[in-house]
């Protein structure tokens, strides 16, 4: 039973998200992830079982850069049908994303 790992996005994937090399960047990234979870799970619900959203932070030549990801166990046909569900992620953000980034 090994587990797989989608990796979704930072942020509603229509919307203007923090580039590396903003000067608010590490902050603004974390910041959209965190409300990007919360997101998915109101609009796709609380992911079943194993199944858990997380942020994933990866290092490149300008410093690091995190993403939404779900990690599941792809032999559980609930988990596996959630990740397929969410693996698109949402367009844009919603009203509670809005108000919680200030936007």
């Amino acid at each position: 039973m090994d587990m797989e790992t989608y990796v979704i996005g930072s942020g509603a994937f229509e919307e203007e998200l923090a580039l590396v090399g903003d000067k608010d960047f590490d902050a603004r990234n974390l910041s959209e992830c965190r409300t990007y979870i919360e997101q998915i799970a109101r609009h796709f619900g609380v992911p079943p079982g194993r199944a858990y959203l997380f942020i994933d932070t990866e290092w490149c030549d300008f410093g690091c850069f995190s993403s939404v990801a779900i990690r599941f166990d792809p032999d559980d046909p609930d988990e596996l049908a959630y990740a397929n569900a969410v693996e698109d992620g949402c367009p844009s953000w919603d009203e509670v994303s809005l108000d919680e980034l200030g936007r």
